[in-house]
C-alpha cells in the first residue's frame, strides 16, 4: 500500500544497523579488548578475549550470513595467532594461521601469519611458500 501524500516517507533502514545484532556487537567488543590487552602485553589474557569471540561467532545459528561468520572468524583467529606467536607458541600459531587461510583464502594477513609460525618453527622454505602465495593474493601488500 502506498503511504498519504500528507505523511512523511520513512528513513531507509540503515544496512550497518541491521548487521549490528546483539551477537555482532559481542564479537566486536571481544576482539577489541583483546587487542587492548595484546597492546598491553598481556599475551595470555588477549588470547582469552580472542577465543570468546571466536566462540561468539562459531555459535551463530547456521541461518545468519556465512560471510560475516568467515569475516569474523578469520579476524579474531589471525589476531590470536599473532598473540600466540609473540609468546613463541608456534603450533599454536600455525593452527590458527592455518584455519584462517582455510576459511579465508585470499587474505594475504592469514599468509603471513601461516608463514610467521612456520618461520618460528623453523620449516624456513614451508615459510617461504606461505608468503608467496599470500603475495600472490594482493601482490602490492
Amino acid at each position: 500500500t502506498m503511504l498519504p501524500a500528507s505523511e512523511p516517507v520513512p528513513a531507509p533502514i540503515n544496512p550497518q544497523t541491521v548487521m549490528q545484532n546483539p551477537r555482532s556487537l559481542a564479537v566486536v567488543k571481544a576482539k577489541d579488548e583483546g587487542n587492548k590487552l595484546y597492546g598491553a602485553g598481556k599475551y595470555a589474557q588477549a588470547i582469552q578475549m580472542y577465543t570468546t569471540a571466536a566462540e561468539i561467532t562459531m555459535s551463530r545459528p547456521p541461518w545468519e550470513a556465512a560471510n560475516l561468520i568467515k569475516d569474523e572468524l578469520a579476524m579474531v583467529l589471525s589476531n590470536r595467532s599473532a598473540a600466540h606467536a609473540i609468546t613463541n607458541d608456534w603450533v599454536s600459531a600455525l593452527v590458527d594461521a592455518d584455519a584462517v587461510v582455510q576459511i579465508k583464502r585470499p587474505w594475504s594477513k592469514g599468509h603471513f601469519r601461516k608463514a610467521k609460525a612456520l618461520q618460528g618453527l623453523g620449516k624456513y622454505e614451508d615459510a617461504k611458500v606461505a608468503l608467496s602465495l599470500g603475495l600472490s593474493f594482493e601482490p602490492a601488500n
